[in-house]
């Protein structure tokens, strides 16, 4: 494994460790995730700056997905492996990107004797 495979794996640890932390912290603020979740739609509703930030973190988000999906059907990969990482992706987000990232990286050429 190089260093920037490395880079990226501790990284997804990283980000993983702060979005479950952060979700447990943001659901700790209600009674139940319904309640959290209703609230949340009706702040976006709201707030017009929130809702456009979010609608381009969403478009952001369909970009990365169909590039992982190029990549990976240049790599020879079936629809299985596509539908795989797009479920990853909708679950896990950068986290999960990170580790496609580390995966897919170049790998170091052998050292010649």
């Amino acid at each position: 494994m190089n260093r920037r495979s490395k880079f990226f794996l501790a990284s997804a640890l990283f980000f993983l460790a702060w979005q479950g932390t952060t979700v447990v912290l943001w659901l700790s603020q209600y009674d139940s995730p319904a309640e959290a979740v209703r609230c949340h739609l009706e702040t976006l509703r709201q707030d017009w700056l929130l809702l456009m930030i979010v609608t381009d973190l969403m478009a952001i988000f369909v970009l990365a997905v169909s590039w992982v999906i190029v990549d990976l059907r240049k790599r020879g990969a079936s629809f299985s492996p596509c539908v795989a990482w797009t479920l990853l992706l909708i679950l896990f987000g950068s986290s999960a990107l990170l580790v496609y990232l580390a995966r897919a990286a170049p790998r170091e050429p052998a050292a010649s004797s």
